[in-house]
């Protein structure tokens, strides 16, 4: 297996919670704040939109879009691990790559976010 993708199949027990699960969970609130104030412009008004967070790792993004009301959110990342992550906290996620996502649902996004 190559460097990339074992480092990508296991980011967040190795990168992100073994260092400091306190403060990455700190990270979530953190980062809806941030999102608020500069992505929601952005986003459909409609909270029945179909996104798609792509390389939603830890599910940061979706986490932000669950807070504001977004229901039809979905994740997509590389990482089995990090799809795990997302799902054991009640977010959409799937094990997969973007170009092949995509390339499946061309059409029914009303907004792509690629974060990472």
């Amino acid at each position: 297996m190559d460097y990339r993708k074992r480092t990508f199949e296991r980011y967040i027990s190795t990168q992100l919670l073994a260092v400091n699960p306190t403060a990455v969970q700190r990270d979530y609130a953190k980062f809806e704040r941030y999102c608020r104030n500069n992505y929601l412009p952005l986003l459909p008004a409609d909270r029945s939109a179909r996104i798609l967070d792509v390389g939603c790792g830890m599910g940061r993004f979706l986490y932000f879009l669950l807070a504001n009301g977004y229901k039809n959110a979905l994740g997509i990342d590389t990482g089995a691990e990090s799809v795990e992550h997302c799902r054991v906290r009640g977010y959409a996620a799937e094990h997969d790559d973007a170009l092949s996502h995509i390339g499946r649902h061309t059409g029914e996004y009303h907004a792509i976010v690629m974060n990472d």
